[in-house]
């Protein structure tokens, strides 16, 4: 497998500045998506980690809080102890901070097998996915998740080609661990990227389970928490917001999840096309190896993230939200930087331009969203003034408007939420 050239601080500095550049421009053209209000899932992580203390924030989950593990919660409570509180803009900073993070992560495991561009072009069709856009400004647990996976495959190729390295176990169990402590689901996509990782080792297998033997403190930490899955799961008895798996369903994700198939399809037929072309040996076109390193080999890997969900979905419960499958677009940036190096760069300047305009497109479809929740927000909340000069009840139909309007305003009304089917109020 031809090296390519090692990744620089000039790169790393490029990379930055260009998404430093992207922020920029989202907060001039939307500042919505940092200050429109807190929806409701967001309202769960102020009211979570409105404490005094770390334990009172663990002990706030346990009693259903929340559905999820601690880490983000904990790192959200940081955050607020050092600024003094929570605003929208300090809670989707945060966000923000970690999609940046899983794209430098994404990035630097790309480049120990791509060159620069390639890894650039497998980079922006991460960017380019809707639900980048959508968890990036989003104080909840996704774009953590979307960091601890990618910073868990990257830290799989350090010191690549040594079998034994205390940098790499160090950091794969550091990472491990803020994997499973994340989401509940994150050690499913820490098994996906371990065996992967594993089948690339040319070894024993007992060569190979010294390897990711450090993941298994992601685990241990998993039963650690134990007690947090009991306690959640006895306080949401009965309550469960997922909707029954069926063949719409998966057909929907299918068609989220796998766009970027069609690329690597294309890809394959011109290579077959440049292979199936007799030329001179020496004007022959190079094909680069198909191998890779334990690193984008975990990184791919996440891409099988909807089919364990399903098989999840099927055999214990339904799990097929797509935000719970969010992981999945990091895996399809090691398919498309193969395809592009396979291709040339031409290929790869094609790709990263087409990415830039549907990411660009996402952004400014994010941008109406939030300007449109701010605005139903505030009307509930000028509607919220009026019953309480009247006095009178204020029934919502929808609980999105009502979280941040109503039960965040002192001496509000008495609110009730009518929990009739969409189609009877529709009718």
């Amino acid at each position: 497998m031809h090296a390519p050239p090692p990744l620089t601080r000039r790169e790393l500095s490029l990379l930055g500045g260009a998404l430093a550049l992207a922020v920029a421009l989202l907060l001039l053209v939307g500042p919505e998506l940092w200050t429109r209000p807190f929806w409701m899932d967001e309202l769960a992580t102020y009211w979570v980690t409105n404490h005094s203390s770390p334990a009172a924030v663990v002990s706030h989950i346990a009693q259903g809080g929340e559905w999820s593990p601690p880490f983000f919660h904990l790192a959200v409570w940081a955050v607020r102890t050092v600024v003094g509180g929570l605003s929208p803009v300090a809670l989707r900073i945060v966000a923000l901070a970690f999609t940046i993070s899983a794209l430098c992560f994404v990035y630097a495991a790309l480049r120990r097998r791509f060159d620069a561009s390639s890894s650039v072009a497998g980079l922006m069709v991460v960017v380019a996915h809707p639900l980048l856009t959508e968890h990036a400004f989003e104080g909840r647990m996704y774009a953590p998740w979307l960091a601890c996976a990618a910073a868990y495959a990257w830290s799989l190729g350090v010191d690549a080609g040594e079998m034994q390295s205390r940098r790499r176990d160090v950091a794969q169990a550091i990472f491990a661990v803020l994997l499973c402590t994340v989401h509940w689901f994150g050690v499913l996509s820490l098994g996906l990227a371990a065996t992967a990782a594993m089948y690339t080792l040319p070894h024993t297998w007992r060569q190979r389970a010294r390897f990711i033997a450090p993941s298994l403190a992601g685990v241990a930490a998993l039963l650690v928490c134990a007690p947090l899955i009991i306690a959640q799961r006895r306080s949401a008895a009965g309550i469960l917001w997922v909707p029954d798996v069926n063949v719409a369903q998966v057909l929907e994700r299918v068609r989220l999840f796998f766009p970027a198939a069609v690329v690597v399809l294309i890809a394959a037929l011109v290579v077959v096309r440049f292979a199936g072309t007799r030329r001179p040996a020496d004007t022959a076109p190079r094909v680069p190896s198909l191998v890779l390193d334990s690193g984008t080999a975990a990184l791919a890997s996440l891409v099988l993230m909807p089919a364990v969900l399903l098989i999840v979905s099927l055999l214990v419960q339904p799990s097929m939200l797509p935000r719970y499958m969010i992981v999945a677009l990091l895996g399809w940036a090691v398919p498309i930087a193969l395809a592009v190096e396979l291709l040339g760069v031409r290929a790869r300047g094609v790709v990263a331009t087409l990415a830039l305009i549907i990411a660009a497109r996402h952004a400014a479809a994010a941008v109406t969203q939030r300007r449109d929740y701010a605005r139903q927000v505030g009307a509930t909340a000028r509607a919220v003034q009026q019953a309480r000069r009247t006095g009178l009840p204020l029934v919502f139909q929808s609980l999105h408007p009502m979280y941040p309007a109503a039960l965040g305003a002192p001496g509000q009304p008495l609110a009730r939420f009518v929990a009739v089917p969409d189609s009877t109020i529709a009718r």
